[in-house]
């Protein structure tokens, strides 16, 4: 790739209210303004209004300094970032704009930009991934390349944040530099959403979770505009088949479930429609997938990632057209009285349950030995049955259906019932705030 990219933000297409290139192009010189003001290299950039920060984001790399991305904007995860990585808090607020400024035709990007995403994972520990923004563009290309949203009318609505690297590239770069229309606004509720979509006659694609997708199939109001939307795509971990099939039932397309990380980028998508053939992973153009003979764990080759052969934590089986199926983490298998057993194993049975609506189990430590326990939503069937046997005969009932498969000793020992499974922004599961369960 060439050493820089130049891009017309002239063509930026925003869809929401009140915003325009010409206002985008004024945030953009106050940025730049701003950024030449200060000597420090090295910037963390948090802003909610992703109109505001992709205009502040594209002066980073214009001014080539180095941008660090915090997961949140929660005081002391900031504080640790800034001690860590000596950045300067970019101060929206310090913006000074100015109304005569016009969209320029062209504004010239450093594609060996350096891009840090903090990421807090389901442990609550920031961890560093290095990226540049030649990395980024390489997979955005691979997205236009594979999916070829190309039509004149689409808009790419969102249901995720920008500060991480799904979002980033689906729900901002992508449609920038591509050229599609973009919703800034990030919809937390679905019908706000809806509302959005069915203002217009636009077709629409749309970027969002699994946890999202999970919970829409209680009451899945994007139904009343699914003849909008021709594409959704899905991201933070793989959906649960049986809902997915539900939520997908009444749309016009199936879901594009995508595989990766923000270490290593997008390595595979899928569109399961019940068969066999659909359950299996398709990596992405560029991306050459194997497994190593020890564990079973996954080895990719990408043009996302500096490293060779990067070996990552999930188990799977790779056939000879170079899909392959997940077949769980390495570090969900655990070992309970001297006992293998794959925690996904457990949690898959558990799940097929009709008491079960969603259910994460987890290890646990009590009086220095490890034993396992489960966080569970109940469906109404369910919660009417806790009821009415009492909460020991109701989890006595659930370890022997797990019998069926797995020893005793290997059964969860402990459950907890509740209203909904601690889903951060990103779809990710907070293990922590699920250990405390058990404290």
């Amino acid at each position: 790739m060439n050493q820089n990219l130049n891009l017309n933000p002239k063509l930026f297409k925003f869809c929401d209210a009140g915003e325009s290139s010409d206002l985008w192009m004024q945030y953009f010189q106050a940025s730049r303004q701003l950024i030449r003001q200060q000597q420090n290299n090295t910037w963390l950039l948090f802003e909610k209004d992703s109109f505001i920060f992709s205009a502040c984001l594209f002066a980073l790399i214009a001014e080539n300094r180095h941008i660090v991305l915090p997961p949140s904007n929660q005081k002391q995860k900031v504080s640790e970032i800034v001690e860590c990585t000596g950045a300067e808090i970019f101060a929206v607020d310090k913006l000074v704009l100015d109304s005569t400024v016009t969209a320029a035709e062209q504004i010239e990007l450093t594609v060996s930009c350096k891009i840090d995403f903090f990421t807090s994972g389901s442990t609550g520990k920031a961890k560093c991934i290095n990226k540049t923004l030649e990395q980024l563009l390489t997979e955005i290309f691979t997205l236009e390349q594979t999916f070829a949203i190309n039509q004149q009318n689409i808009c790419v609505v969102s249901t995720v944040s920008h500060q991480h690297i799904y979002g980033m590239l689906f729900k901002l770069l992508w449609p920038l530099v591509c050229g599609h229309k973009l919703f800034s606004q990030t919809f937390e509720y679905p019908e706000h959403m809806v509302q959005a979509i069915s203002a217009t006659q636009q077709q629409f694609v749309v970027i969002t979770s699994p946890a999202h997708i999970h919970r829409l199939v209680l009451d899945n109001v994007l139904v009343e505009v699914a003849d909008q939307i021709k594409q959704i795509y899905s991201s933070g971990g793989p959906l649960d088949k049986q809902k997915n099939l539900l939520f997908s039932a009444p749309m016009f397309c199936k879901v594009t479930e995508v595989f990766g990380s923000t270490e290593t980028g997008g390595i595979a998508w899928r569109q399961y429609d019940g068969s066999a053939d659909s359950e299996l992973w398709q990596p992405f153009p560029g991306v050459e997938v194997s497994a190593n003979q020890a564990d079973q764990r996954l080895i990719i080759n990408s043009p996302y990632i500096a490293v060779s052969n990067y070996l990552t934590d999930d188990r799977v089986e790779v056939n000879s057209q170079q899909k392959f199926q997940l077949l769980g983490r390495v570090d969900r298998v655990v070992k309970i009285e001297e006992k293998r057993v794959s925690l996904d194993d457990l949690q898959l049975r558990l799940s097929e349950h009709e008491f079960i609506q969603d259910i994460f189990v987890l290890p646990v430590e009590r009086k220095k030995r490890q034993q396992l326990a489960a966080v569970a939503v109940l469906t109404e069937l369910g919660c009417s049955q806790l009821e009415q046997l009492g909460k020991f005969k109701f989890d006595q009932h659930l370890r022997r259906h797990l019998f069926q498969w797995f020893e005793s000793v290997v059964t969860p020992k402990k459950f907890r019932y509740i209203g909904a499974l601690p889903y951060n922004a990103q779809g990710k599961l907070n293990k922590l705030e699920m250990e405390s369960y058990f404290d």
